[in-house]
């Protein structure tokens, strides 16, 4: 029996055709597209079944890869760094992040060895003269004397003072809010400051001159915005030659946005390669150890107090000697 499928087609004037198709030639078709369909669907499961078995594969072959890697710097140490040959996309930025983070470490370990050893040398010094000394007068090898004692005891307070300022750079560089920001006068702040050192700067000639006319207000802390600018120019002062001179200058920032304050002096000044060493805590220009007393921790103050209040310390050369510029917004 014979089935077709018909379709009628208007010719016009009145006249239709009919168009008829065997059944089975159209089944046969319909069997050969699913066919095909089916057969494609079959090939790319299988090709996605094997391209996704080789990708992961790849994946944990490279996650293997850098487990090691992790595994052999924990044992060696983080002065290693990852092995990124034969890694690549995501894997790749991830063992490139890891190594900067490994570099990171690197240096905050050194630093914590600088700092160390930087306390052993400066603080050995006082405490075992205070330990010689003390054992004197436990012994009676030395009679009690009222300047002895008294001497022990500012090497105490000089101990307890450099411990402090360390605390209290640590708490600024971790960015702990001591008190509420407040309006700070900078002209009064810094004529404040020029008063306290003018009677030890008279006592060595040295002309210290203050420029401060414009009346600058900045947001911050005026206790820590003196201690500031007080040990910069306490180091000016130390540094400077009898019959040198000292200037404080205040400026308006670029475009009266922002304010500088410039303090130099004629000193010896800063070697340019040792500027941004003199920011380390407990580090010294060699050349001062034994110029002046001290235990390298103004400088690293001063950085902290500026970038507590957003502010930023440059040194540079002053032909003779140094000058501190400081930029608060």
């Amino acid at each position: 029996m014979w089935i077709f499928v018909a379709r009628p087609i208007a010719l016009g004037d009145g006249y239709r055709a009919m168009v008829a198709s065997d059944y089975a030639d159209i089944v046969e078709r319909a069997e050969l597209v699913f066919h095909t369909l089916f057969r494609a669907m079959l090939v790319t499961l299988l090709l996605g079944i094997i391209g996704g078995f080789l990708s992961a594969a790849r994946a944990f072959n490279q996650v293997e890869m850098l487990n090691s890697e992790i595994s052999r710097i924990v044992r060696g140490g983080p002065g290693q760094r990852l092995n990124v040959e034969g890694v690549s996309g995501y894997f790749r930025a991830l063992a490139t992040v890891m190594n900067q983070m490994l570099e990171q470490m690197e240096g905050l370990m050194q630093g914590v060895r600088r700092v160390s050893d930087n306390i052993a040398h400066d603080l050995r010094t006082p405490l075992t003269r205070m330990r010689n000394e003390l054992s004197q007068l436990r012994d009676g090898r030395s009679p009690v004397e009222g300047g002895q004692l008294a001497q022990l005891i500012d090497e105490c307070d000089s101990l307890l003072a450099s411990f402090n300022a360390v605390l209290r750079i640590s708490a600024l560089e971790a960015g702990n809010r001591l008190a509420g920001d407040s309006e700070v006068e900078l002209s009064a702040l810094l004529r404040d400051v020029v008063e306290l050192y003018e009677p030890l700067a008279h006592e060595r000639d040295i002309v210290l001159t203050l420029d401060a006319s414009l009346p600058e207000v900045c947001k911050g802390e005026a206790d820590l915005l003196f201690q500031m600018f007080a040990n910069v120019l306490d180091n000016a002062i130390k540094y400077t030659p009898d019959k040198g001179q000292i200037t404080v200058h205040l400026q308006s920032g670029p475009g009266g946005v922002g304010h500088s304050v410039v303090i130099a002096d004629s000193g010896p000044g800063i070697p340019l390669v040792e500027r941004k060493n003199v920011f380390r805590r407990f580090y010294r220009v060699e050349s001062s150890r034994t110029e002046q007393p001290g235990h390298g921790l103004g400088l690293s103050l001063v950085q902290a107090i500026a970038q507590y209040h957003h502010g930023v310390v440059e040194l540079r050369g002053n032909s003779p000697g140094l000058q501190v510029r400081i930029k608060l917004p």
